[in-house]
């Protein structure tokens, strides 16, 4: 078949930060990937800096900040920004103005890859804060839209995006009563239109829908929604425990959020409690979440989850501990009537046990490491799904053991593992042992490691020998400057069972020069 990608790729990273006497901070951040040129994406490549004086940052350039998750979290826009964070005043604030996203024409159809229309988005937001770090309140404003002149080269009929327009309000609080009680709360109210390119909702020839005092103009697809997250925690020396309710709309969507989760509603209870000193740390939680808030869809997903988690100092040198989760998941259908209502349902119970032990000394050193894991997937289908139920269990077991000298800068490190997937219709199983060496030389100035790993995986119509070795080397020179190198080449041999072997080698391998004045 045609290829589908460039047989070769590169990328440059690039960070400097400047500092003056801890008063002043630059940071300055740079990212460039071949992949641009294909894709022509934005995440493909930014330049920014972010200088700090004292409580004041601004943001130049391609950068992020983050206010709530359910208003603005950390998209990433090219403009400018500021925080204003004083440490003995009560009132605190960050804004920013940018573009959110860069428009993207359609894509060639006879090309490899195919690229969807993107309009061009731009946004800002602000965030008032006022009040201590322990009992403080958060007033938040977003505002986005798409740039419907963005993509003029292209018919509306041709067009399978629409431009889109987003207004959020958000508040946020944190209130901390006595010495052990937390009460916190996020809010936040999403206007979202759909297609900005719709007339204004009139209600009658004298009256408009509300607009928001001029800042979101109500179109036919526009939608109002609203998303909730309350905590309670109480907090002491040897006990603690939680409880957390959230529910996010159906409609909710924020284009401040690379992905947002709506039309879900859970509930979570946790506590912890320390025996014996601190040195037994017993945890555990049990959470309910659903879907189909509004009673629209199809059918109504439900999912418990629960976990246990015990570790236990034994000595200073010795640590154990045990940790074990349930998954519960069902659907109902609730549009459809059918005999029995449960159509899907899954139960996933993961265990894990685990062990080191540690013996420092002045010239050896000494780590071993033990894991036992075991998963198992009972999938519950009934008559209405035409499939049949699945039970399959995973089995994990790995070792490892480090041996360090001190004087000659010498450590060694050899683990093994042994992993088995028993299906109903397979069973496969995979191994793999490694080995790794490192030196220190010229008083720790130059670092050698040197890696090899062996992994063998067998299963009824297949299996593969993959070896990888590994090598890198670290130089440090004139106090605050390093080079790093970086490569591995993996090898693997892969046979079908028919006298089919194929023969595959790659090599990959990294360089990296920081400095510092």
């Amino acid at each position: 078949m045609q290829s589908r990608r460039d047989p070769f790729a590169y990328s440059i990273s690039a960070n400097l930060n400047l500092n003056f006497k801890g008063i002043i901070d630059a940071p300055f951040s740079l990212y460039l990937a071949s992949e641009n040129k294909t894709f022509n994406a934005p995440a493909y490549n930014f330049v920014g800096i972010s200088p700090r004086y004292k409580w004041i940052t601004a943001h130049i350039g391609s950068r992020n900040m983050s206010m709530s998750q359910f208003t603005y979290d950390g998209t990433t826009f090219m403009g400018g920004g500021i925080e204003l964070m004083p440490e003995n005043f009560i009132v605190k604030g960050k804004a920013f103005y940018g573009r959110l996203v860069k428009a993207v024409p359609s894509g060639d159809t006879l090309s490899p890859v195919i690229r969807q229309p993107v309009y061009e988005r731009w946004g800002g937001a602000g965030m008032i804060s006022i009040g201590t770090q322990s009992n403080h309140v958060d007033i938040i404003f977003f505002k986005g839209k798409d740039n419907i002149n963005s993509l003029n080269g292209l018919a509306d009929s041709a067009l399978t995006v629409k431009p889109e327009e987003n207004l959020i309000f958000g508040l946020n609080t944190k209130q901390k009563i006595g010495d052990y009680l937390l009460l916190s709360l996020e809010y936040g109210f999403s206007a979202y239109t759909r297609d900005i390119r719709q007339p204004d909702v009139v209600y009658d020839e004298y009256t408009y829908a509300n607009n928001f005092g001029g800042l979101f103009r109500p179109k036919a697809s526009s939608q109002y929604a609203h998303a909730w997250n309350v905590k309670a925690d109480y907090q002491s020396e040897v006990f603690t425990a939680g409880i957390s309710f959230q529910r996010i709309d159906p409609n909710y969507q924020t284009m401040g959020a690379l992905y947002m989760t709506n039309n879900v509603q859970d509930i979570t209870v946790n506590a912890t409690v320390k025996l014996l000193q601190n040195k037994i740390n017993v945890s555990g939680s049990f959470g309910y979440q659903r879907n189909n808030l509004d009673n629209k869809s199809e059918a109504t997903d439900a999912r418990f989850i629960s976990s246990l988690n015990l570790s236990y100092t034994i000595t200073n040198n010795l640590n154990a501990s045990l940790n074990f989760s349930n998954y519960n998941t069902s659907t109902e259908a609730a549009q459809i009537l059918v005999k029995d209502s449960i159509k899907y349902a899954q139960i996933n119970n993961n265990l894990s046990m685990n062990a080191s032990y540690a013996i420092p000394g002045e010239v050896l050193n000494h780590s071993i490491d033990l894991l036992f894991m075991m998963q198992t997937v009972n999938t519950i289908n009934n008559e209405f799904t035409q499939q049949e139920s699945t039970d399959n269990q995973m089995n994990g077991l790995s070792a490892g053991y480090r041996l360090g000298f001190i004087e000659t800068d010498w450590n060694i490190g050899v683990n093994a593992s042994a992993n088995q997937n028993k299906m109903a219709t397979s069973n496969d199983f995979t191994s793999s042992a490694g080995i790794s060496l490192s030196k220190g030389f010229f008083k720790k100035k130059l670092r050698t490691t040197f890696g090899f790993t062996a992994m063998f995986s067998n299963s009824e119509t297949t299996s593969n020998n993959i070896n990888t070795i590994r090598l890198a080397l670290g130089y440090r020179f004139l106090k605050k400057h390093s080079v790093n190198f970086n490569t591995n080449y993996l090898h693997r041999i892969i046979n079908t069972g028919y006298d089919d072997k194929k023969i595959a080698g790659e090599w990959i391998g990294t360089l990296a020069y920081s400095f510092a004045f």
